[in-house]
């Protein structure tokens, strides 16, 4: 969640948006990242003076699953939650249409709408010197297929299967 809150930052600041972390000050919307008790306080306290209010979806039930011990027992409650939380916005941004569905499913009943979370395509600009340095850290040669990602059910989990294989043959052969 901290780079998706550091891209909309960089967003507002390329377009002249003023934005603020101190709920003292003066603001026009509130735009809420976190699901706890104490976002739960401050869309009360912004809907009390009139403010607008945007949740953002980063979390489902769904994906909460499986994630650590008792997840699953706790997953029902958390959908219970989401769904109350997310009514309470004037608007929820999500995103991907997979999660947008998943929340419709629930009983949001508010706007929802899908907006990437975008990357900073600079990080990602091809470097000669970077790749050559890591291919000799790795002793790679040849073709490397690198996924970087939290794989989750609805990522369809049989589909990182032939990297797995790829990967465990790869090293077998002392690549």
């Amino acid at each position: 969640m901290g780079s998706a809150i550091g891209n909309h930052e960089k967003a507002l600041e390329l377009n002249g948006v003023e934005y603020t972390h101190d709920l003292k000050e003066d603001f026009d919307i509130l735009h809420i990242y976190m699901i706890g008790l104490k976002s739960l306080r401050a869309i009360r306290k912004a809907r009390a003076k009139g403010k607008k209010v945007i949740t953002h979806a980063h979390v489902t039930a769904d994906d909460f699953r499986d994630s650590f011990c008792f997840s699953n027992e706790i997953a029902p409650f958390l959908r219970r939650y989401l769904t109350y939380f997310h009514n309470q916005a004037d608007l929820v941004l999500c995103p991907s249409e997979y999660t947008k569905n998943v929340l419709i499913g629930y009983g949001v009943k508010k706007e929802i709408k899908a907006v990437s979370n975008g990357i900073d395509l600079d990080k990602f600009k091809f470097s000669a010197e970077k790749r050559k340095q890591f291919r000799e850290e790795f002793n790679f040669d040849g073709i490397v297929s690198l996924g970087v990602g939290h794989l989750f059910i609805k990522n369809k989990r049989d589909s990182a299967r032939p990297h797995v294989i790829t990967a465990k043959k790869n090293t077998e052969k002392g690549r």
